[in-house]
């Protein structure tokens, strides 16, 4: 089971320079459920937008947030194992984390003469 960002740009040229994407952004996560004991629940959200831009244009996505709780223990090494309560003790932080996506879609033209660092760009390399 994935959890993370998933992100999916389906992009058309149009136009005038103009490109339009269709775009799907998945922020999930796993987590627990009380109820069945140990199994894995993907947990998150979901953006869907369309948006047309003119080439080297930047599109910000936004939208995508979760609240974190983590759970740690702080003991005082040695004596937290004779009476654990009165060494010891359970710490949880909860933050909220934002996500946003900047797209800068680039056209790009395979006829011409394309410069080095372009070309090797392109050629992953």
């Amino acid at each position: 089971m994935d959890a993370g960002l998933t992100l999916s740009v389906l992009p058309s040229l149009g136009e005038s320079g103009y490109i339009t994407m269709e775009i799907n952004a998945e922020l999930t996560s796993l987590t627990t459920s009380s109820q069945l004991e140990g199994s894995p629940i993907k947990d998150g959200q979901m953006v869907e937008n369309t948006v047309i831009v003119k080439d080297g244009q930047s599109v910000l996505l936004g939208g995508l947030s979760r609240s974190v709780e983590q759970k740690s223990q702080k003991r005082f090494p040695i004596l937290a194992h004779i009476p654990p309560f009165l060494f010891s003790r359970h710490i949880t932080t909860a933050s909220e984390v934002q996500s946003f996506i900047v797209l800068t879609p680039r056209v790009i033209d395979f006829g011409g003469n394309l410069d080095e660092a372009t070309r090797r760009t392109i050629e992953g390399g």
